[in-house]
């Protein structure tokens, strides 16, 4: 229950969409991480909160999704809703020059009925956060965590105390950095220049939970010759024709460089990143590089991004798909339907939580895997149509989990999704 009219009207004047998805993305990552821990009937009692705040997201009514994935959290760890949970922290730009000062903010995702100020706690600065009032709190990392000054090209994630409630900010220690990633957009090295514009597009504010970090000292050793290209593995952020994506490669690859691709779109409000850290706590990740498989997690929004990042891991790195494995979330689906038409080699696809109750020819040809959580009010009209479309063929599976709704079908469902790719053999 939110506190009256007047309350609400002063949230939303003040938080952008940014912080919208910020909101979303951090609750989402908790959520991800108690689902693994949580029981039958603790994930039981989360669908329900799960569906409403999809339905809220989906209506714009952010303050309340954000409440609801609230009470999802508490259903999965057997606890109540608090007033700190309504609190996010992160700081206003994603990185820092070595030694200065950053500009932590403070945001109420919603303000609960009969909420209280409540007192902030960042370094040496205590701060009292008046209900549905954002502030700001100026806060030297080093001064926090003393051993970032060792390590100036760094990620530092800086504790806040929110009332009785440790929660963490995380920037990155970095010099000059988009002096030097603007450098780079120029070097005749697609690697260079694609990692550059990764950084650049954590540095304008258009990623959620990223680091611009890893991407741009990964182009900085390639462009002075320190790292050779076909010794990268991970590609932490790349950017290719406007398609924003995440490379992993195997340990080992054959002489033909050729290999097994597993190519991942998020559904909308995920990340590519999701795919690496989330979605079951990486599982999707480690799934594949268990198979030896690469695989390209894409970030959703870019029309033909699955094309333009098979093109750009054949252009760039000399890889050729063997067999082409494609899996969707939600909206994530719609994109391979979209970029279906221009692929080949597919092995088989999956679609979990579809959007969508048609699938085009290009897709229908191959193996397809379909999932829909038993919880699941969204995907249930095209689980249905798509059953009887697809009804009397032996090489699609349609799969149904229990205790399983739309956000979280991924991490459910994604073990199953590897066994039915693995029946199909070479």
């Amino acid at each position: 229950m939110l506190v009256p009219m007047l309350a609400a009207i002063l949230l939303r004047a003040g938080v952008s969409m940014a912080w919208q998805d910020f909101s979303f993305s951090e609750r989402m990552r908790l959520i991800d991480i108690s689902w693994e821990r949580a029981g039958a009937s603790e994930r039981e009692a989360a669908c329900g909160f799960l569906n409403s705040a999809l339905r809220a997201r989906i209506a714009k009514n952010y303050e309340s999704s954000s409440l609801e994935l609230d009470h999802a959290l508490a259903a999965l760890s057997k606890r109540t809703v608090r007033l700190e949970d309504a609190i996010d922290v992160a700081f206003a730009s994603p990185v820092v020059e070595p030694g200065k000062e950053a500009e932590l903010q403070v945001h109420w995702a919603y303000v609960p009925a009969g909420a209280k100020a409540i007192t902030i706690s960042a370094g040496d600065h205590d701060v009292l956060c008046q209900p549905g009032r954002p502030v700001s709190i100026s806060v030297r990392p080093a001064d926090v965590l003393p051993e970032v000054e060792n390590h100036p090209e760094s990620v530092a994630p800086i504790p806040v105390q929110v009332g009785s409630v440790t929660k963490f900010a995380t920037i990155s220690i970095s010099s000059r950095t988009r002096a030097r990633a603007e450098g780079f957009l120029s070097s005749s090295n697609p690697a260079v220049r694609g990692l550059a514009e990764g950084a650049q597009r954590i540095l304008d504010g258009k990623m959620v939970r990223q680091s611009p970090v890893d991407s741009l000292s990964l182009a900085e050793s390639l462009q002075a010759g320190k790292k050779r290209l076909a010794d990268v593995l991970t590609f932490p952020s790349v950017v290719s024709e406007g398609a924003l994506f995440r490379v992993s490669l195997p340990k080992v690859l054959p002489k033909s460089r050729r290999v097994d691709v597993l190519v991942c779109v998020a559904a909308s409000g995920f990340s590519f990143s999701d795919y690496a850290d989330a979605y079951g706590r990486g599982a999707i990740a480690q799934q594949a590089a268990q198979r030896g498989w690469a695989m390209i997690a894409i970030e959703p929004g870019a029309p033909h991004s699955v094309s333009k990042a098979l093109r750009w891991l054949e252009d760039t790195c000399g890889i050729k798909p063997g067999r082409l494995f494609l899996m969707g979330h939600g909206a994530g689906g719609d994109a391979l339907v979209s970029d279906a038409e221009a692929l080949t080699g597919v092995a088989a696809s999956a679609i979990l939580g579809p959007n969508l109750s048609q699938l085009p020819a290009s897709l229908l040809a191959h193996p397809v895997f379909i999932a829909a959580g038993k919880n699941d009010p969204f995907s249930e009209q095209p689980m249905a149509k798509l059953t009887e479309l697809l009804k009397g063929r032996k090489d699609v599976e349609l799969f149904r989990p229990e205790r399983c709704e739309h956000l979280m079908v991924v991490a459910t469902a994604g073990e199953q999704m590897f066994k039915f790719f693995d029946q199909l053999g070479r």
